[in-house]
């Protein structure tokens, strides 16, 4: 299924969806449900009264810990400015041609089956964002509306719907708080996770139990017209051992070999569906993003032997794909969320902050119309570059 028909028939699901929804009053049978134009919602009373019973009972706690993530806002807030500063910078000083800020746009910018990929990573990041606001609110005595769970189109999520007269009178501590909660759990998770992403021997002991060190490079998906789709007999799934006279037990060791276009490869290879090394020779391939240098021509990953047969050899390239993504996901939606920009977090957390030090109401204006037309203008910037003049 190609990324047209796949969208054709997510959109032929959420319009049965909402046709027998409404036919059969589904609002009116289950009150707790809402559906519409792609998508669904459900408010849950029992988790809204369990995170109440949470928020109460841990209230001085919570407040020690919201403190900290409000101080952590004006940090993340500069960090924000600095990147999309530093994004410009490093453009112009190359020349142009390198891509700065990228959106994420299913079927245009990234392909779908990467945002099913994502899919894990992002209701992680959005649940979690959620119900910190809520823990927030409740820790700081401010009424809530409604809470639940919604699905809109692919992406599941939550939400939180404060009574806006309550936050308003709440005093600029207790909003800061409460804006800083979603911004600060999510750069959290997404921190917690960097380790495993960036260190392969803390991703190895995560998967130790069933699965043993990496002795192999997987191949997870072949390029057309290279040596590897047009010589041989190498296929999806098998693992490469030996390249020439080099043996290939990772990642790392293959990224050491190089080739030039038209070389002799020896390769040494374990074929899944005999379960014994095999050997072929190919002629490298030339990269299309450089000419000069030989590829074979295939996606690699590291290989980690299952320690019972039942286990699929994939599912630690899934796992780690999981685990990056929630690092990317938590730390680049914290980062841009507390962008001093009407609408996201930022925006509330700055006029917050300038009441909490006692800047006078005419300056408060001055100051946050000042900052949304910088973080704006640097945003618009970095998208034109990226999009426009590349």
């Amino acid at each position: 299924m190609n990324t047209a028909e796949f969208l054709l028939s997510i959109l032929v699901f959420w319009l049965a969806v909402y046709i027998v929804g409404r036919v059969l009053n589904i609002e009116d049978l289950l009150p707790w449900i809402r559906v519409g134009p792609f998508y669904l919602m459900f408010r849950s009373e029992r988790l809204n009264r369990v995170l109440v019973s949470f928020s109460l009972s841990r209230k001085r706690m919570l407040q020690r810990i919201l403190d900290i993530a409000s101080a952590s806002g004006i940090i993340i807030l500069g960090a924000a400015i600095y990147f999309l500063s530093l994004s410009l910078m490093r453009y112009f000083e190359a020349g142009g041609g390198v891509q700065t800020v990228q959106l994420i746009i299913p079927g245009v910018t990234i392909s779908v089956d990467t945002v099913l990929r994502m899919l894990p990573a992002l209701t992680i990041i959005i649940v979690s964002h959620e119900l910190a606001h809520k823990v927030g609110l409740h820790t700081e005595g401010v009424n809530i509306k409604s809470m639940g769970v919604i699905f809109l189109f692919l992406i599941p999520g939550a939400f939180v719907e404060p009574d806006e007269e309550s936050f308003r009178r709440s005093n600029p501590r207790s909003r800061m708080r409460i804006l800083s909660a979603g911004t600060f759990i999510n750069m959290l998770i997404g921190l917690m996770f960097l380790p495993l992403v960036i260190n392969p021997f803390a991703f190895q002991m995560v998967i130790s139990p069933l699965y043993g060190p990496p002795s192999g490079v997987l191949i997870t998906s072949i390029v057309p017209n290279t040596s590897l789709a047009m010589q041989s007999e190498i296929s999806v799934g098998d693992v490469i051992v030996g390249i020439n006279n080099n043996s290939i037990n990772d990642l790392a060791s293959l990224y050491r070999v190089s080739l030039r276009p038209g070389d002799v490869v020896v390769v040494k290879y374990i074929d899944m569906d005999d379960g014994l090394i095999h050997t072929a020779i190919l002629r490298a391939s030339p990269d299309p993003n450089n000419a000069s240098r030989g590829i074979l021509g295939f996606i690699p990953a590291n290989y980690y032997p299952p320690r019972l047969p039942a286990l699929d050899p994939y599912i630690p390239n899934i796992l780690y794909e999981v685990f990056f993504w929630i690092y990317f996901l938590g730390v680049n939606i914290a980062i841009f969320n507390m962008l001093p920009i009407y609408g996201l977090d930022g925006y509330g957390y700055i006029e917050s902050l300038l009441e909490y030090m006692k800047v006078p109401q005419s300056y408060r204006r001055y100051i946050t119309s000042f900052l949304f037309s910088l973080a704006v203008s640097l945003l618009a910037l970095n998208l034109y570059v990226s999009y426009i003049l590349r």
